[in-house]
């Protein structure tokens, strides 16, 4: 298990990578929409641009990625337990 630190970091460390220019991150953080072969109405703001973010902007956007994954196993967690 790694510390917050490490995983905001490893985390920042893809964003920068550059392998992927846009980043799906949902409709409470998306800035514009997308078609894609399994969504194609695209007609929601889901998708975050990365090179147009700064180390600052994707340090954050790490931190919103995390909190939402943690909320979301959280969330099953408690169903199941």
């Amino acid at each position: 298990q790694y510390s917050l630190k490490e995983n905001i970091n490893d985390m920042f460390i893809y964003f920068k990578e550059g392998k992927y220019k846009e980043f799906y991150i949902g409709e409470s953080y998306g800035e514009f929409s997308k078609e894609t072969h399994t969504y194609t109405e695209g007609k929601f703001n889901v998708y975050v641009d990365l090179v147009s973010k700064s180390d600052k902007e994707l340090v954050n956007l790490a931190i919103v990625k995390l909190q939402m994954e943690d909320a979301f196993v959280s969330f099953y967690t408690y169903k199941i337990y």
